[in-house]
């Protein structure tokens, strides 16, 4: 009688699978180029311990999940595709050419970092660094947080010298941005960017709320001190396609954002008391995002 051992196979999968699949694509530079991106660390940098604005003004924000990921439970970093690494690299570029313009025109107020040295300086732009007297520095945008609400963040900047200062958002819109944030307006002007973008009359919903969620921020933030905030946001939407620019000022308004922060409060609470709160987009149920929890 002779005694068999299967084998166990573990079959390829998530990262693992993309990184097979690019090593198969016959190109000669654009598979060996996916591959090596596929095999970079996932980035962490994303703070863990903090309530991000971009995260709270979300109709699927699970205060459940929140808790959790403030506890220091977060979930596995999402791999990116290529794409996905070349959109928002471009919507970096962008936003770094629109900081680099105001900037140079003496506009654009916030905190300012020295390639050289690292030193930090917050204002407008410094002709050069203090410290070691380089010439290159980088806008580090303006740091945005109401501590007693655990929330934290970055606006892209606060613009001065253009009447009272502006809260800055810069945006790069191509047709997924539509798709995503209005699936109704794009349909209804028959899945057509031109035609969408030509009949864009008014910033997205959840750009207008994430930018009210910064004023509010700054608003805290000057509380007791002599500091001016930002009561209005300008938003420049750019067109991926021709580079067409859209300009929009919003005021600021604490409607429809108080709960928001009302929430996050709670959220802070529930994690000083050590106590889970229940899952407020599927009650008992859980949603997709806490069910991981």
């Amino acid at each position: 009688m002779t005694n068999t051992t299967a084998q166990k196979t573990t079959r390829p999968s998530g990262k693992l699978i993309d990184f097979i699949a690019a090593g198969k694509n016959p190109s000669r530079v654009l598979g060996a180029t996916e591959r090596w991106l596929l095999a970079q660390p996932a980035d962490v940098s994303r703070r863990s311990d903090v309530i991000h604005p971009s995260a709270m003004i979300k109709s699927d924000w699970c205060h459940r999940a929140e808790y959790y990921e403030l506890q220091g439970v977060a979930p596995e970093p999402r791999q990116l595709t290529m794409k996905q690494m070349l959109t928002f690299e471009e919507g970096h570029r962008i936003h770094d050419r629109w900081q680099t313009t105001f900037g140079n025109m003496g506009k654009l107020w916030g905190r300012w970092r020295c390639l050289g040295c690292n030193f930090n300086t917050v204002g407008l732009k410094p002709s050069s660094c203090v410290v070691c007297f380089s010439m290159d520095m980088k806008y580090a945008e303006v740091a945005v947080e109401s501590p007693k609400h655990g929330i934290a963040g970055h606006a892209d900047g606060v613009l001065v010298g253009f009447g009272d200062p502006l809260l800055l958002e810069i945006k790069s819109v191509g047709e997924g941005t539509i798709r995503w944030e209005d699936a109704g307006f794009w349909l209804a002007n028959d899945s057509d960017f031109k035609k969408a973008w030509a009949n864009l009359k008014a910033p997205f919903y959840t750009h207008i709320m994430q930018a009210q969620v910064y004023m509010k921020c700054l608003e805290i933030m000057a509380e007791g001190t002599m500091n001016s905030y930002p009561k209005e946001a300008v938003f420049l939407y750019e067109s991926k396609v021709d580079q067409e620019v859209k300009e929009f000022v919003v005021p600021k308004s604490d409607f429809g954002i108080m709960e928001l922060f009302d929430a996050a409060a709670l959220i802070v609470k529930a994690v000083a008391d050590q106590t889970p709160l229940d899952c407020n987009i599927n009650g008992a149920e859980l949603c997709s995002k806490c069910k991981a929890y």
